[in-house]
């Protein structure tokens, strides 16, 4: 007899139970409109009772469990990403992704994050990008912190493509070592989210993550002057775009067409035909002619023709 208790049945009447009431439900839900539901009886119909329990964490008894759970084959093949999910599992529970590839750092946010997990989130702490993509697609997922160096130099091509794969997905980057206040106000016109310092005081802290689970973008005071300024660019003449921008400033740092579009996530067709309308934008033919037209004009800082002309 399978009490509260055991949790589970065991011994050989353990799939002649999940046999039986996966018909069960089967007859009795045969087109249950509940995406979880759904999961769940095709979960036991497939025979894979004990994974949907123990591998995801989900509580048959209907009370919830605390879970820990390593997962390391998500996939179809043997090379899942791994994971590991805290909080309380139930049917209609809030996913939310914490990356960043150094478990220091994820226990670090983690205990800022804690209390929350009595709201009704469970926390996914992913250490790849691999796993990131696993679980951002889910629908349950909501909310993703992510640490700044996560993606490497990539980062601002891939805060533009979640924000556009994944609108209802809120970003929030965090860092926990120092960041350039332009660097970090770039990220966030990119992502469109929200931005906390793990060095930051502990108030700070709490009080960004409350502005976070309410809905509202939340952005340090010191921050807020840069992200302004950042995001006037474009008001100046010639127009730039923020791409376009960006671009600009990553030729000023030596990087070809091709390596610009690796770290934008773009062709390199697109990169080319950004440096067009550049050139057509300035009235000039050459990077170098841009650079100065471009700090003379306050849309690049000193340093950037400066990093030019030395690498040139």
């Amino acid at each position: 007899m399978w009490t509260k208790k055991d949790k589970r049945p065991d011994g050989i009447a353990t799939d002649c139970y999940w046999l039986l009431l996966s018909v069960f439900l089967r007859l009795k839900l045969s087109k249950p409109k509940n995406r979880n539901v759904r999961y769940l009886i095709s979960m036991l119909y497939a025979g894979r009772a004990e994974n949907l329990i123990d591998g995801r964490g989900l509580d048959m008894a209907g009370a919830g469990t605390f879970f820990d759970v390593h997962t390391t084959g998500t996939g179809s093949g043997n090379n899942g990403s791994a994971c590991v999910c805290r909080g309380r599992r139930r049917l209609g529970a809030k996913a939310v992704i914490v990356a960043s590839d150094n478990r220091n750092v994820q226990e670090w946010i983690y205990r800022y994050l804690e209390p929350y997990e009595a709201k009704g989130y469970v926390f996914c702490r992913i250490e790849n990008e691999e796993g990131f993509s696993e679980y951002a697609r889910k629908a349950d997922t909501v909310m993703a912190f992510v640490e700044d160096g996560f993606f490497g130099e990539r980062t601002m091509g891939r805060l533009d493509y979640i924000r556009r794969q994944y609108p209802k997905l809120r970003l929030v980057l965090f860092s926990a070592s120092h960041v350039p206040p332009d660097t970090a106000a770039r990220y966030l016109c990119w992502s469109l989210g929200s931005y906390l310092s793990l060095r930051d005081s502990e108030g700070e802290i709490r009080e960004c993550l409350e502005a976070v689970f309410e809905r509202r973008q939340a952005v340090p005071s010191y921050l807020q002057g840069r992200v302004e300024e950042y995001t006037l660019l474009t008001d100046i003449e010639p127009h730039l775009t923020h791409r376009e921008i960006e671009i600009v400033r990553y030729a000023a740092e030596g990087k070809t067409a091709k390596e610009t579009a690796a770290v934008l996530m773009v062709s390199q067709r697109t990169v080319t035909s950004h440096l067009c309308n550049v050139y057509q934008k300035f009235g000039v033919h050459n990077m170098v002619g841009v650079l100065k037209l471009a700090v003379s004009k306050g849309i690049l800082p000193v340093e950037e023709i400066m990093t030019y002309t030395v690498q040139s």
